[in-house]
C-alpha cells in the first residue's frame, strides 16, 4: 500500500469484516485499510507485524523523521518522571542488559528510540516501564515461579589445575555435590569406570566412603589469574530466567562466557547452561545462594 496510507491507517477489513492488522491474509481476500486524518502515524509494534523489509524500512523512516531532538527529550522527561512516580530511579531500571531484553520486545535500536517513540505517543511509558520493575524484581528479588528449583553443578575437565599422586593433566571430575575450586581443601576419590572425582576436603558424601578409594590431589596454582565454571540450572518454566542469572553476574562483576537455555518437554522443566569466569574461590559459593535465593 502508498506509504501515506500506511501511516494514516487505524485499522483494517478483510472480505468486509474489521480484523486486527497482524491478520494473515489468504489468496482472493478482500482487503480495505481504514484511515484517519488525525492518525498520529504508525505504532512501534508494527516493527513486529510487518513482513517485508520494505514496509519495516519505511516504518522506521517514520520514526526517523520525526526523532528530533525535542521529540527525545520529550519522551526522555515522560519516562523519568513515570519512572520516579513507580518509586524508582532510571538507573536502577536501565542498564545494558535490562535493554537488550525490553529490545526484543519492541525493537529499539538505542535508547534515543525509545524515547523519541515515547515522546510521539508511538508506546506509553508506562508499558516499558511495567517490563523493566518486573525483571528488576526478579533480578534482585531472585524469586523462580514454581514451588521447585533445582541447580546442578557439573565440571570436568583434562585439568591443569590439579595434579593426582604427583602427576598432573590427568582427566578428573569436579564433584557437584560440594564444588571445589582453586583455594579449597580437596581429596580425591576413585569412582568405578569414572576416574577420579575431585571433593572438598570436609564433603559430608565423603564421610562413610572406602579410604583405600582416597588419592592425593592438589591444586598446581596454575588457576590463581581466574577460573571457569560451568553451571547447569533446571527450574519450574520461566522465560526470565536468563536474565536473572545475567544480572547477578553483572552484579557480580563476573564475566559469563556461553550461554543457552533449553525446555525439557518430559519434564515440563527449564534447563539453563552456562560458564562463567571467576575470580576467586568464593564466587562459585556465593552465585549459587543468590541463584537458589
Amino acid at each position: 500500500i502508498h506509504t501515506e496510507v500506511g501511516h494514516k491507517c487505524v485499522g483494517a477489513k478483510v472480505n468486509g469484516k474489521i480484523v486486527p492488522l497482524n491478520t494473515t491474509l489468504q489468496v482472493g481476500d478482500m482487503v480495505e485499510i481504514i484511515t484517519n486524518k488525525s492518525s498520529k502515524g504508525p505504532s512501534w509494534d508494527w516493527l513486529k507485524i510487518a513482513q517485508s523489509s520494505g514496509a519495516k524500512a519505511k516504518i522506521r523512516s517514520f520514526f526517523k523523521r520525526n526523532m528530533v531532538e525535542e521529540k527525545v527529550k520529550t519522551g526522555k522527561s515522560i519516562f523519568e518522571n513515570d519512572v520516579k512516580a513507580k518509586g524508582y530511579t532510571v538507573s536502577q531500571l536501565l542498564n545494558s542488559v535490562s535493554f537488550e531484553t525490553i529490545n526484543l520486545r519492541f525493537g529499539f535500536a538505542t535508547e534515543d528510540e525509545m524515547y523519541a517513540a515515547i515522546g510521539v505517543g508511538a508506546i506509553p511509558a508506562g508499558q516499558i516501564i511495567s517490563k523493566l520493575v518486573d525483571l528488576y524484581k526478579k533480578v534482585n528479588q531472585i524469586k523462580p515461579e514454581g514451588n521447585s528449583s533445582k541447580l546442578n553443578i557439573n565440571k570436568r575437565t583434562v585439568s591443569e589445575e590439579v595434579t593426582v599422586n604427583g602427576l598432573s593433566g590427568m582427566l578428573v571430575r569436579f564433584a557437584g555435590c560440594c564444588n571445589p575450586v582453586p583455594g579449597d581443601k580437596i581429596i580425591g576419590f576413585v569412582s568405578k569406570g569414572r576416574g577420579v572425582t575431585v571433593h572438598r576436603a570436609n564433603c559430608p558424601n565423603m564421610k562413610n566412603e572406602d579410604k583405600a578409594r582416597f588419592v592425593d590431589v592438589e591444586w598446581t596454582g596454575k588457576s590463581s589469574a581466574g577460573f571457569t565454571a560451568s553451571i547447569k540450572v533446571t527450574f519450574d518454566e520461566n522465560a526470565t530466567m536468563i536474565n536473572i542469572i545475567s544480572g547477578i553476574c553483572m552484579k557480580m562483576g563476573l564475566t559469563i562466557t556461553s550461554i543457552n537455555g533449553r525446555v525439557d518437554q518430559k519434564l515440563k522443566l527449564g534447563v539453563i547452561e552456562f560458564t562463567v569466569r571467576l575470580n576467586k574461590s568464593e564466587d562459585l559459593d556465593t552465585l549459587i545462594e543468590k541463584i537458589q535465593a
